[in-house]
């Protein structure tokens, strides 16, 4: 496998993991990710997981799966980035020692904005210079 389907790969799973993990705990209880948004996240990363994996596995990805997985992925973290925004929201003016949030939901925010950053790093350069000079 292309060491940028494997990188985006294992970053897709993580960020799933992170989806579906505690998000939060108020007053001991734990809220996960599988109890609100999270379902949306694990869509986004589980459609980038399955254009990893089908394709020539040994070959980088073009650049137009780079923008699909660019724009997925960045819905997963946008997931995650409101999640944070309306816990801090809602929870502000509340003692920072009745609330925390828990290690999943950074977990998801992380693994999808790296997706794109690690797909375009590891993209492999195409040659152009054939193709600009039959125009």
């Amino acid at each position: 496998m292309h060491k940028q389907r494997l990188v985006v790969l294992v970053l897709a799973v993580f960020g799933g993991i992170g989806s579906m993990g505690p998000w939060l705990t108020v007053l001991n209880t734990t809220v996960s990710g599988s109890k609100g948004d999270g379902w949306f996240a694990v869509l986004f990363l589980g459609i980038v997981l399955i254009t990893v994996l089908f394709g020539g596995l040994k070959t980088s990805f073009g650049i137009v799966k780079v923008i699909s997985h660019t724009v997925l992925s960045g819905l997963a973290a946008a997931v995650g980035i409101w999640t944070i925004y309306k816990i801090i929201d809602r929870l502000g003016e509340v003692s920072s020692d009745a609330w925390s949030v828990e290690w999943a939901l950074p977990l998801l925010v992380v693994c999808s904005v790296a997706i794109p950053i690690a797909g375009y790093l590891m993209m492999e350069k195409q040659n152009t210079t054939s193709e600009s000079s039959n125009l």
